[in-house]
């Protein structure tokens, strides 16, 4: 029998704490604490692993809505017409399949909305400018919400807003940019 993947984090974070973190004792603080955050980091890894190809299916859909409207506003002059043309010819290239044609493709799109909101500070019309500050900190602004979600398992939140559980964020995500197309690895 094959382990499982859970299996095999769980395992790699047993041996750390109790074999590897105990061994370095107290003559190294900072190996001990990259021991600690190793810890950490392979459980949360067991908490994401069922949703982590789906979020970033989710995250590229999301990024496909995100550049096509910063594109279909774009308003300006040479600089501006090019990246919004960039964006669109992005858009066209085939859907990617696999989890790492998503990479990629979703790579390709944080390149090209970088390229027209610096444009747009080139030669953006004034309305252009506007709109896409505005869509950016919209789009932005739900994002962080959904990042807080996935990775409040890391302990890092305090409470002082709230924010959803895993679950329900990925269930708005869901209903919001659709399943995702089936990803391989």
């Amino acid at each position: 029998m094959i382990p499982s993947i859970d299996t095999r984090l769980a395992s790699m974070a047993s041996a750390v704490a109790g074999v590897i973190a105990p061994a370095l004792g107290t003559t190294n603080p900072f190996a001990s604490e990259q021991a600690a955050l190793l810890v950490g980091h392979l459980q949360v890894m067991r908490v994401q692993q069922g949703a982590a190809e789906e979020f970033e299916q989710l995250d590229h859909n999301r990024t496909r809505a995100f550049a096509r409207e910063l594109a279909d506003a774009a308003e300006g002059g040479a600089a501006v017409q090019a990246a919004a043309t960039a964006i669109r010819a992005t858009l066209d290239a085939p859907v990617p399949f696999t989890i790492t044609q998503v990479r990629t493709a979703q790579d390709a799109l944080a390149a090209a909305i970088g390229d027209v909101i610096t444009a747009a500070a080139v030669d953006g019309t004034d309305a252009y400018v506007a709109a896409s500050q505005a869509i950016v900190i919209r789009q932005e602004r739900a994002q962080s919400i959904r990042f807080r979600s996935y990775f409040a398992v890391m302990g890092y939140e305090d409470g002082s807003r709230p924010i959803p559980p895993m679950e329900q964020m990925m269930d708005e995500f869901r209903a919001e940019y659709g399943a995702p197309a089936q990803v391989g690895s």
